[in-house]
């Protein structure tokens, strides 16, 4: 076990010199927007459970919110749209002027209308820059977006605060449905693929970052035409192996995702009830249950069943709470999956209140939605666009591995994940690809003492393992099958 050993001094190492723990989507940035004044907060998810932190933000933050934060969970730099701010609350060099058009001069102020405008990717060659995608709303239809831009940021420049260094490239200068605009890793475990859809047409436009740079459009027509998906958003599956779509006119569609070759196929669309509500969707860490959320339902569907829409299950309808402050409803709005595995949505218009769904790995009303669980000092608009950062590459396919200068990586490693890391009693979960034949787990003190073994059984996506018991300090969990040689996850306890 003394190697152990030496691979967790190099873990602690690491873990304080190096950004080698992914927390790109540690912070939620929100405010300030209609309702509670001026005041700004963040949502930190850094301690491994949600800390609010109260801010004086000078840009508002409401419907387009793009963020990337460090492992403490101080905001990096965010976006609304029309500037980037730094994380000294000040305006990224050259980080204004996004999305040149009337419509952004009009919303400049409090931010552009449309939820998922932006999204913000790291660079597979270069650890210090970062993609901003984003799109300015049209003058037309605030449901429709005018053009696909992205703009680069090296956080090495001033003072580590980071500046733009290309804005405003146009790469797609066709009309895209507002809030459909999402990404996953290719199966690689590397690079990204970005995908938008044509308004009024069954268009998918796709791209590809790769150190180089990005890649494409390469368009796909497929499924169902998109005339006005309205007040909605797309999502890909944790796993990255389903596209998933909810509008207002309460149909979901769902497409099936290559993330080898970036192929879309037409998987199902069914309605929900409630159609003349809006429909946002997000789903459980392990990819087994969808959420569907409107103003007033939270719907859980089964995505291993046959037929999906025969298993939905309401799961919440809205108590009737109404927020002292403004007294405003405290409605449902979008929801997004969190680091610990929890799935937040802020209420609905600018409130201060925000909904969870505790345990949403479980089916029907065992997933625990809590509602207005968070009482927040600031106005709520729409937490930012993330995707899932930590996904790693598709073990067993063609393109599981990448050969750079020569080498070839190993990508188990990057098939498991553990998390919250720091933990803090309660439980931790495990996540990884799914699995074909029965994988021990054991976790060791830093002494080489095993303090727990645990099967993870063949088909399955994730699993808790208690961590009340574990004193302050750093562990190791240990993965071995007939196939993997050895895995080896560092994790704090505190």
């Amino acid at each position: 076990m003394n190697r152990y050993f030496l691979l967790a001094i190099l873990y602690l190492v690491s873990f304080k010199t190096n950004g080698q723990v992914i927390a790109y989507d540690y912070s939620w940035p929100f405010g300030p927007g209609p309702g509670l004044g001026l005041k700004s907060c963040n949502l930190n998810f850094a301690s491994g459970s949600p800390v609010v932190d109260t801010v004086d933000r000078i840009m508002a933050l409401y419907a387009t919110v793009g963020s990337i934060s460090d492992q403490n969970g101080v905001v990096k730099f965010c976006s609304n749209g029309c500037f980037i701010l730094n994380s000294a609350d000040d305006t990224l060099q050259n980080g204004s002027g996004l999305n040149p058009n009337n419509c952004t001069n009009l919303w400049c102020l409090g931010g552009l209308p449309s939820n998922d405008a932006n999204l913000i990717l790291p660079d597979p060659g270069n650890s210090q820059r970062f993609y901003l995608f984003h799109a300015p709303c049209s003058q037309i239809n605030a449901n429709q977006l005018e053009f696909l831009y992205y703009s680069i940021i090296d956080m090495t420049l001033d003072s580590g605060r980071g500046a733009v260094v290309n804005k405003n490239t146009m790469i797609n200068p066709q009309y895209i449905i507002g809030e459909f605009m999402t990404a996953t890793k290719h199966g690689n475990g590397r690079d990204w693929w970005i995908i938008c859809h044509g308004m009024n047409s069954d268009l998918f436009y796709e791209y590809l970052l790769t150190p180089t740079g990005v890649q494409g459009p390469f368009n796909q027509h497929c499924g169902w035409i998109f005339d006005n998906p309205g007040w909605g958003n797309v999502r890909f599956s944790h796993d990255g192996s389903k596209l998933i779509c909810g509008n207002q006119y309460a149909k979901i569609r769902l497409f099936d995702f290559d993330r080898c070759t970036g192929l879309i196929s037409v998987n199902v669309q069914f309605s929900k009830p409630y159609p003349n509500d809006f429909c946002f969707i997000s789903t459980s860490q392990d990819s087994h249950f969808l959420y569907s959320v409107d103003l007033e339902h939270i719907i859980q569907y089964d995505l291993t069943a046959p037929n999906i829409d025969s298993t939905g299950i309401i799961v919440a309808t809205y108590d009737g709470f109404i927020a002292t402050d403004s007294l405003h409803h405290t409605y449902f709005s979008a929801p997004q999956l969190a680091v610990d595995g929890k799935i937040y949505f802020p209420a609905y218009g600018g409130t201060n209140f925000m909904h969870v769904i505790d345990q949403p790995e479980q089916q029907g009303l065992a997933c625990n939605v809590i509602q207005h669980a968070i009482e927040l000092p600031c106005a709520l608009g729409f937490p930012p666009n993330f995707p899932n950062y930590r996904l790693g590459a598709l073990t067993g396919s063609t393109c599981d591995s990448l050969v750079i200068d020569g080498i070839t990586s190993i990508p188990a490693s990057n098939l498991f994940h553990i998390y919250p890391n720091p933990v803090k009693g309660g439980q931790l979960t495990i996540s990884y690809p799914q699995l074909k034949q029965d994988t021990r787990i054991e976790i060791y003190n830093l002494f080489g003492s095993k303090l727990n073994e645990t099967i993870l059984p063949v088909g399955s996506w994730s699993m808790k393992i208690s961590a009340e018991n574990l004193s302050v300090g750093v562990y190791f969990a240990c993965i071995r099958n007939s196939k993997i040689n050895e895995v080896i996850k560092f994790f704090v306890a505190q």
